[in-house]
């Protein structure tokens, strides 16, 4: 009998060497089968060595090292404002379950963008967040499903996930029920399922944000669509159309889209209701009990595209769009005496200059950074993106361009004063005519 190998060492290395193989590719397949689909309840969680570690002992943290303890992953970034509101609520509860919980935060934004952040959030919130977070974090991400911050994942003391929530579950009830080795009643967090979609391409057509079998309208109105987003843009597209594209979105914000001045929406400061059912239009409801609102028949997604040479009769369009599909109201923009902020110029002590370049308008809520950039700039800036709980209008006569470093931001009018008084501004309550939407009843 002749062997291929003429030892005996060698036939057991080649014997041993196929069960080595078999037993990797029966272990793997649940492994893999495991990182094909985002972690559950029930499933256990890895032990993984994460980096870019902040409020730790090490710049590292190994998961392993919170086994025996109830483990609460946050994803959160600093540009979401539930998040940031939960800041404190998290340092609280984390130091009243010290020992039996860790609390770690996770987010994808760098070091330097959290530690950008929490300096500016010092300056108004002195007390600070004793809990160790993930900054850059592309591990755990892709470990869970989610779209939206913030979202919590507990892990119990053996690695096993028991429950993936929003922040209304997030108290200390359920943390000691979680501790005690019962699972609280919680409701969980199951964000909707991302599908394609870009606003660069017409809505529901080949498939894009769905196969427009919910169509109501075309040009086109659709009830609530789950899987993309909520929002509106306003553009030249790839198909050298001029698009205007409101995604499940309430009533109230057709009205304000399709009446824009320059291109900008109203908001809430400057849309005055004269309706006997409010609620119809807007809800002040938030997160996920707004988003069933939406869903239960007070949400639509519209979509008008024409050529580029009607591009400036698109809001006309539109506005005739909303007469058919909402002939209960009546809309108009009208010029009406309203409590509002005025930006007002107190001392030309200071020579106000722009040393050039490009044009920085950084409005945060602890910080303002301004460069080449004139006042209209500014209030246009803050009455779009409503930072300021009501409109403002500009009484300073300064028509040049400037810079300006302001260590206060909208959250803290008083300290915001304090800064732009500096710069020769204030921003003053006064009643000035400005132009308001106003919505009502056809009657």
């Amino acid at each position: 009998m002749k062997f291929i190998y003429c030892s005996p060492g060698k036939r057991l290395s080649y014997i041993l060497y196929l069960v080595f193989a078999y037993y990797l590719l029966v272990m793997w397949s649940p492994a893999r089968a495991q990182a094909s689909r985002p972690l559950q309840v029930g499933d256990r969680l890895p032990d993984l060595r994460l980096s870019g570690v902040m409020d730790y002992s090490s710049p590292t943290v190994s998961l392993a090292d919170f086994r025996g303890k109830l483990l609460i992953l946050d994803f959160w970034a600093s540009w979401c404002g539930p998040c940031v509101k939960m800041l404190p609520v998290l340092d609280s509860l984390q130091r009243q379950f010290d020992g039996k919980a860790q609390i770690l935060s996770v987010t994808y934004q760098s070091e330097k963008e959290i530690q950008s952040f929490f300096s500016k959030y010092y300056r108004r919130n002195p007390k600070r967040i004793g809990i160790p977070g993930v900054t850059g974090d592309t591990t755990l991400s892709r470990l869970f499903a989610y779209n939206a911050v913030p979202h919590y994942v507990w892990i119990d003391a053996s690695g096993v996930i028991r429950a993936i929530t929003g922040m209304q579950e997030l108290n200390a009830a359920n943390i000691t029920k979680m501790l005690s080795g019962t699972v609280p009643v919680m409701e969980q967090k199951s964000d909707e399922k991302r599908i394609p979609y870009s606003p660069y391409w017409p809505l529901m057509l080949d498939r894009n944000g769905g196969d427009g079998s919910n169509m109501l309208y075309h040009s086109l109105f659709t009830r609530y669509t789950p899987g993309i987003g909520f929002g509106h843009s306003i553009l030249r597209d790839s198909t050298s159309h001029f698009r205007i594209t409101v995604r499940n979105c309430e009533r109230a914000w057709f009205f304000k889209i399709a009446h824009a001045l320059n291109g900008v929406p109203f908001n809430e400061t400057n849309t005055i209701f004269e309706v006997r059912d409010k609620g119809r239009l807007t809800s002040s409801l938030v997160g996920g009990p707004y988003e069933k609102w939406l869903q239960d028949g007070n949400g639509f997604c519209y979509e008008l595209a024409v050529g580029l040479d009607q591009e400036k009769q698109a809001f006309k369009l539109m506005q005739r769009d909303l007469e058919m599909f909402f002939p209960e109201y009546t809309s108009a923009v009208e010029q009406r005496d309203t409590a509002c902020l005025a930006l007002k110029r107190i001392s030309t002590a200071r020579a106000l200059a722009s040393s050039g370049g490009k044009t920085i308008l950084d409005l945060g809520p602890y910080e303002w950074k301004v460069s080449n950039a004139s006042v209209g700039q500014i209030i246009r800036r803050l009455n779009y993106f409503q930072r300021l709980n009501t409109m403002v209008v500009d009484q300073t006569g300064f028509t040049g361009k400037m810079d300006m470093l302001l260590t206060a931001g909208w959250s803290d009018l008083k300290a915001l004063n304090s800064e732009l008084a500096k710069y020769g501004f204030v921003l003053e309550p006064v009643q000035a005519p400005i132009q308001v939407l106003v919505i009502g009843d056809r009657k």
